[in-house]
């Protein structure tokens, strides 16, 4: 299939089976995470697969439909690290500390 046919035809599906995914899929899914491109390769991102259905459950409350994650075979998180986002917490974090010993950072 031509890659544009492909990505104009996508159909988003949200009806997900109970059942937990084969963890060779798991690693497959995972690995195409992994080799996707980013800027500079920086690949800013961390996959997290929570298991634990508590984790699911406090994961399904950030989202607008909490049922889309409860009811999937196989949640992944995907945490982006801005180096923005970081400076913006740190940078201020670091000013208020003040000087460091003999005056450095």
């Amino acid at each position: 299939m031509e890659t544009f046919l492909a990505i104009a035809s996508r159909r988003d599906e949200r009806r997900y089976r109970p059942r937990p995914v084969p963890a060779a899929v798991v690693e497959r899914v995972l690995d195409a995470g992994r080799l996707s491109g980013s800027s500079r390769n920086g690949q800013p991102w961390t996959f997290v697969v929570p298991e634990a259905r508590d984790r699911i459950e406090l994961l399904a409350q950030a989202v607008h439909v909490p049922a889309n994650i409860t009811s999937a075979g196989l949640v992944v998180a995907i945490l982006y690290l801005s180096w923005i986002a970081v400076a913006r917490v740190a940078l201020p974090a670091l000013a208020a500390a003040g000087p460091g010993p003999k005056g450095g950072p």
